[in-house]
């Protein structure tokens, strides 16, 4: 719930790059927080090519781990 309600705040465009590179479990755990639309457009998203450098990835993964740190901090 808590890992749900901080990613609530991820915009969609930040997931989709965050998800690029994952491991299909976490992409799954991450897609079950969403709408079945949302999903759906995440998913055709993730697929298809993109131009994102690395460091955007990298950046858009930091973002999300640093808004569930501060949910976890702000919740305990």
């Amino acid at each position: 719930e808590l890992i749900k309600s901080a990613l609530d705040e991820i915009p969609s465009e930040t997931l989709i790059l965050a998800l690029r590179t994952a491991p299909a479990a976490v992409r799954e755990k991450v897609l079950k927080s969403r709408t079945k639309r949302d999903q759906q457009l995440i998913l055709s998203e993730i697929e298809m090519p993109s131009d994102a450098a690395n460091s955007e990835v990298e950046d858009a993964q930091k973002t999300i781990l640093y808004a569930v740190r501060r949910k976890m901090k702000t919740e305990a």
